[in-house]
């Protein structure tokens, strides 16, 4: 509208400066018309009413417009009284048949366009169009690279003996392979350990991974003064790796659907197996991914890797270990999970004293050892007694050719 009237002004300006003596060649090139035509606007032209060349039905209303209630009664029907299963043609018929609102095909296909309405007859384009309009998810594209994306998540599996437990899940979103797989009694932060592990051990540390939105792996920095890092999100810092968290699952569509297809197969192939426990659920769970990823033919020879080589010193069940922060009390012992423990020297039964307030770390590794980690040091932790005095259990942390080159700050600043 403003460009048309726009437009106007600058067509009666150029005509007024014609009267007044301008070119009328230049005139016809600048309104882009002929001598003949530039005759007739001066003859139109008035000079109290600069909009005099516009059309004599500009604003006005055609007679043959469809009334909004109309419009209103067809998008109500299309929404509740004949769904998305009714094609355009079919809704024009009972619309005139039925409802006796007579209005063209055409028209019909304007006002669902309109409202952002398709049908399982639409066009392809027009309903991604419809699924753009309306905020919704488009499809996500598949990555080149194997290992650029790889998507995890866990999913609860309710075998037929009553067993109840979770697939811990990690796929890679180019190739559409499972990387690893574990099982676990909840979906917990060791599962998640235990994937991630075992993924950097067989193929490497990929560049981006993509999570659930829970506190284990993001955590919602407005409700905390001092917002702390997840342990998976600091884990995936050390390791170079770009954490997402999301709650959608359509941002992790392959984790999804495959979850689906491994959960279905597991609980038939596990039928058959006698007195199934955890133990033997995730013994046996590697043979069948193995048999998944041979059957959907995943070849990943044909993208090239964007996995990087992990550091062979690093021992992973300390890398991958639970920490949790906690001070030393009198008599040199920390609480944990209503017990007490004290600190000892690794390899040897010698105690390590410290001052009544010493902060740091205990960690819980993957072969469930319990460590105390302070001042880049670690020292194993043994239960005690305070009503013997005196320790039990004492299973000291040994140092093996796999660790004893390892950085112990690898393991420590955790904030």
């Amino acid at each position: 509208m403003w460009l048309n009237l726009f437009k106007m002004h600058s067509t009666w300006e150029i005509v007024n400066r014609i009267i007044k003596g301008y070119d009328k060649k230049h005139a016809a090139n600048k309104l882009n018309c002929s001598r003949r035509w530039l005759n007739v606007l001066i003859k139109r032209f008035d000079p109290n009413n600069q909009t005099c060349y516009s059309h004599k039905n500009r604003n006005r209303v055609p007679a043959n417009k469809i009334s909004q209630a109309i419009v209103d009664r067809v998008v109500w029907l299309k929404q509740n009284k004949y769904p998305h299963h009714f094609s355009i043609q079919h809704f024009h018929e009972c619309l005139m048949n039925i409802e006796n609102i007579k209005i063209s095909v055409s028209t019909i296909k304007n006002i669902l366009k309109q409202n952002n309405i398709i049908t399982n007859f639409s066009h392809q384009r027009n309903k991604r169009q419809s699924i753009k309009n309306n905020g919704q998810h488009c499809l996500i594209m598949r990555t080149k690279k194997f290992g650029d994306i790889v998507e995890a998540d866990a999913c609860k599996i309710t075998f037929l003996n009553g067993l109840n437990l979770y697939l811990h899940l990690i796929v890679d979103r180019a190739t559409s392979k499972i990387l690893a797989a574990h099982f676990d009694t909840r979906e917990t932060l060791i599962g998640y350990y235990n994937i991630l592990r075992r993924m950097i051990i067989n193929y490497g540390v990929p560049l981006t991974c993509i999570v659930d939105h829970r506190e284990i792996h993001h955590r919602n920095t407005d409700r905390v003064k001092e917002p702390k890092l997840p342990q998976l999100n600091y884990v995936c810092q050390n390791l170079g790796i770009k954490l997402i968290a999301t709650s959608i699952p359509q941002e992790k569509p392959v984790v999804e659907r495959l979850l689906r297809l491994v959960k279905t197969r597991l609980i038939a192939e596990f039928s058959l197996v006698e007195s199934l426990t955890i133990e033997r659920a995730n013994e046996l769970l590697s043979i069948h991914i193995a048999k998944i990823n041979q059957l959907k033919n995943y070849d990943e020879s044909s993208f090239p890797s964007a996995f990087t080589k992990a550091n062979d010193d690093w021992d992973w069940n300390l890398f991958f270990a639970l920490r949790y922060p906690r001070k030393i009390l009198k008599g040199n012992v920390l609480s944990f999970q209503q017990q007490y423990y004290q600190p000892f020297l690794c390899n040897e039964k010698i105690m390590k004293n410290f001052a009544v307030g010493a902060s740091g770390l205990v960690m819980i590794t993957l072969n469930d050892k319990i460590l105390w980690s302070t001042n880049k040091e670690i020292y194993t932790l043994v239960k005690y007694n305070k009503y013997e005095n005196s320790w039990n259990n004492h299973q000291p942390f040994e140092l093996t050719d796999e660790n004893s080159n390892s950085s112990w700050t690898d393991y420590h600043d955790f904030k």
